[in-house]
């Protein structure tokens, strides 16, 4: 429901901004003394605010407003995990698939996370997910698996938020979000690009790709693990798909 949606929103962004006062309150662990940040999904948005370059109620108010919509798109939605066990997955075959599948008129799908070199996340209207397995099954020699999820889902990172012009009207409200002309402390690795893209200016060219962008988190995760950082500090509800993935 869009209640249930808009609570958890604003609900994670404060858990995480308030876990990582209590890092430093009770445990003295600074954050701005990390070397990097990142978060999936809502995760870069909390980042983003603990880095000092959006202020909370500024932050919030584009994603709640924007929360009905995003609850209507979900209707008929359904996320997919497509992996494959002993081969990296076929990227530019997965997503040429994908421009197939949206051709046929009968939804549209996209990836929604690269969470490794052998898996990812998909969201698809309709039968698009079906569509996109047959086609997967005709024109690809190795075993790659796709499971469905029967919940709904909010089809964020996906270009199925077009059909409600939901990036472009986050876009255009982050003119008179005031953005504080600054890098992020620490460095904030986005989930859009894979590194520490944020400077001075950039932060709204990259939130509004953000909404539509897949999520790279298995870029950001080697990012980090290619700077040597061998500790890690998660924030935020669990179960989380971060620590999931060091694991891993």
């Amino acid at each position: 429901t869009l209640r249930t949606y808009s609570e958890a929103i604003a609900s994670i962004v404060a858990l995480q901004m308030a876990q990582l006062q209590i890092l430093e309150d009770f445990f003295d662990v600074p954050y701005h003394g990390a070397r990097v940040m990142f978060g999936y999904s809502l995760g870069e948005i909390t980042s983003l605010i603990a880095g000092g370059v959006i202020p909370l109620r500024c932050a919030l108010e584009i994603p709640l407003s924007l929360a009905s919509d995003c609850v209507r798109l979900s209707e008929g939605v359904r996320l997919g995990i497509l992996f494959c066990r002993d081969h990296p997955l076929p990227l530019d075959e997965i997503q040429r698939l994908c421009i197939l599948v949206n051709q046929l008129g009968e939804g549209v799908m996209g990836i929604s996370t690269h969470l490794s070199p052998n898996s990812l996340l998909l969201m698809g209207e309709g039968r698009s997910l079906d569509h996109f397995k047959q086609q997967l099954m005709e024109t690809v020699a190795q075993p790659i698996v796709l499971r469905k999820n029967k919940r709904r889902w909010p089809p964020l990172h996906t270009p199925i938020l077009y059909r409600l012009n939901i990036p472009n009207r986050a876009a255009e409200m982050m003119h008179r979000m005031p953005i504080r002309l600054q890098p992020p402390v620490p460095p904030v690795l986005s989930m859009v690009t894979g590194e520490p893209s944020y400077n001075s200016f950039n932060a709204r060219e990259l939130l509004h790709r953000w909404t539509d962008h897949p999520q790279r988190l298995w870029d950001v995760v080697y990012a980090t693990l290619a700077m040597g950082i061998d500790t890690v500090v998660h924030v935020g509800p669990e179960p989380n798909i971060i620590p999931s993935t060091y694991k891993r």
